[in-house]
């Protein structure tokens, strides 16, 4: 509508000259075309950057999450971390023994276990005591010895 207000306050020896309106009516027009050209640009644009806008928040709740992720999974690595610091102070704090010892203790109560190796029911233990006691070992011990109880 201002375009044709502009045509109508046109000085009136412009009026009288029809070919010099066509031509301002055409320049205007290719003014017209030219910004409905960009506008279709920037509306291009604008849903150009719509898109790149939700991309970029989806790839930040993305990236929320990782963070979230990471730091709950360091939280549980600490865990362990913390457990085997006080297990390892325990172990320092604890008293040593010799390991002769044990080899010693474990050679003195193994044949009350378990029968020499390689040994089988129909062989003689030879001077080792069987894995069980049996029941004339039962009856010859301390409590074998001792007197019924009456009631």
């Amino acid at each position: 509508m201002g375009l044709a207000l502009s045509l109508y306050r046109m000085p009136s020896e412009d009026v009288l000259q029809p070919d010099r309106i066509a031509q301002e009516l055409i320049e205007r027009q290719k003014v017209l075309r030219s910004i409905a050209g960009e506008l279709v640009q920037h509306q291009n644009m604008n849903k150009l950057i719509e898109k790149v806008r939700a991309s970029l928040q989806r790839e930040e709740q993305k990236l929320v999450q990782l963070g979230g992720t990471l730091r709950e999974a360091e939280l549980r690595l600490q865990g362990p971390d913390m457990d085997h610091e006080a297990r390892i102070a325990a172990l320092e704090g604890a008293k040593k023994v010799n390991v002769k010892d044990i080899v010693e203790l474990a050679a003195k109560i193994g044949s009350s276990y378990s029968a020499p190796p390689n040994w089988t029911p129909t062989e003689p233990l030879g001077n080792r005591l069987p894995p069980a006691p049996t029941e004339e070992m039962m009856r010859s011990g301390h409590l074998g010895k001792e007197k019924p109880a009456t009631m």
